[in-house]
């Protein structure tokens, strides 16, 4: 049936959006992203519904979120991507009538509001579980935060090799912030990785 007709009968505007962190718009979207966005488009586009991406960032999520839950809404729901959420946001999730879904693990939401968390220690043995069947033992890490500690825990209980030099960190919020600096340092550190066999991040 004609989308205009549907929606009048129903009330339904048929439309998902989606609030994405605005860096993967500005350097680009990665495989990893492309991937997820294709799978919910495609699970959406099976229901009859479309997926809308509104880029923002967590200085502008607020008003983004006022203007996409205003009355009358112009979608059936919202998800918001992970690095967006803020406390401003917060007096609107609780206020607004449309469903929302966080793809943020990190940030304290209340149980009304429905997140979606990431099982990282599954991720990190799925990952070293490729690796070492591919016969790589030395494996260093790029990343940050706790994902170094989990990283280090799940090769120390695979007996594979641990040095203080198979860390290159960063911080968190050079990832958001496109720091030109942290690109700067990330190609310095990468040398002095390169007596590993395979590289995490």
């Amino acid at each position: 049936p004609n989308a205009a007709a549907r929606s009048l009968a129903t009330g339904k505007s048929y439309k998902v959006a989606f609030i994405l962190h605005h860096v993967y718009h500005l350097s680009g979207f990665g495989p990893f992203t492309m991937a997820f966005l294709e799978g919910l488009r495609g699970a959406l586009d099976e229901s009859g519904y479309s997926l809308s991406i509104i880029t923002a960032s967590p200085e502008t999520a607020a008003s983004e979120m006022r203007r996409l839950c205003a009355s009358p809404p112009q979608y059936d729901a919202l998800i918001i991507g992970r690095g967006v959420f803020r406390d401003d946001c917060l007096p609107l999730a609780k206020e607004t009538t449309i469903p929302l879904l966080s793809l943020d693990p990190t940030y304290p939401l209340p149980s009304t509001i429905s997140t979606i968390k990431l099982d990282r220690t599954s991720g990190v043995d799925k990952v070293l579980d490729h690796l070492t069947e591919l016969g790589h033992q030395r494996i260093a890490f790029w990343g940050f935060g706790t994902r170094i500690q989990l990283f280090q825990e799940r090769c120390q209980a695979r007996g594979l090799p641990w040095r203080d030099d198979s860390v290159f960190t960063f911080a968190a919020d050079h990832v958001f912030n496109q720091s030109l600096n942290s690109y700067q340092a990330a190609g310095s550190a990468l040398p002095k990785l390169m007596d590993h066999t395979a590289i995490c991040c």
